[in-house]
């Protein structure tokens, strides 16, 4: 039923944008192949029913648990594109709930093995060629930025509030350095070492 509003409702839009739909919280391939024949078999009962819809949807894939990461490969081959959601990885790959205030302390978007992953991510879509975003806080934190442009990732997606401050590191970042950085970080072994 949501598809199927989704691929009439596409058929309003002001011609500026191309719908695309993205899959939250997929863990296996299987999901993937699962929701495209959904799409598939969605679009062939408009079709045959004359009703006008959006054909040829791109379907995406929100990278935003650990198992994810580890198939990116695979998934990237499948999906058209990748959005990074590093506010669930984070909380994913740490088993922590940022929510809990016992905990919380210990959530942290430089912790060596969410930077790996989100490396892993990256590299995954640039091998497949497909266009991956990444949302969440670390698209608003200058610092952690200039890592994530380090690893590649030019598309972001964060609050609006964040946006002149971001513009403005974005225009003044050296790649190549942000690059240097971004590797440099990958090697280190501790949160506290990331930060300093």
């Amino acid at each position: 039923t949501q598809i199927r509003a989704i691929l009439r409702a596409a058929t309003h839009d002001d011609g500026l944008a191309r719908l695309k739909i993205l899959l939250p919280f997929v863990s296996n391939l299987d999901e993937l192949r699962k929701a495209r024949e959904i799409i598939a078999d969605v679009e062939r009962e408009l079709a045959a029913e004359g009703i006008d819809h959006a054909r040829d949807v791109q379907v995406g894939v929100m990278i935003e648990v650990p198992a994810a990461v580890f198939i990116a490969d695979s998934l990237a081959r499948e999906a058209d594109f990748f959005s990074l959601g590093t506010n669930d990885l984070t909380q994913g790959m740490l088993a922590v709930d940022r929510a809990n205030e016992s905990v919380n302390s210990l959530f942290d978007p430089l912790h060596p093995a969410v930077l790996r992953a989100i490396s892993l991510v990256s590299a995954a879509a640039r091998e497949a060629g497909i266009p991956l975003n990444v949302c969440g806080e670390m698209a608003s934190n200058p610092a952690q930025v200039i890592l994530l442009i380090g690893m590649g990732m030019t598309d972001l997606s964060m609050t609006p509030s964040a946006i002149p401050t971001i513009r403005r590191l974005v225009r003044a970042i050296d790649v190549e350095r942000a690059g240097q950085v971004s590797a440099e970080a990958l090697t280190l072994t501790t949160p506290r070492e990331v930060h300093a």
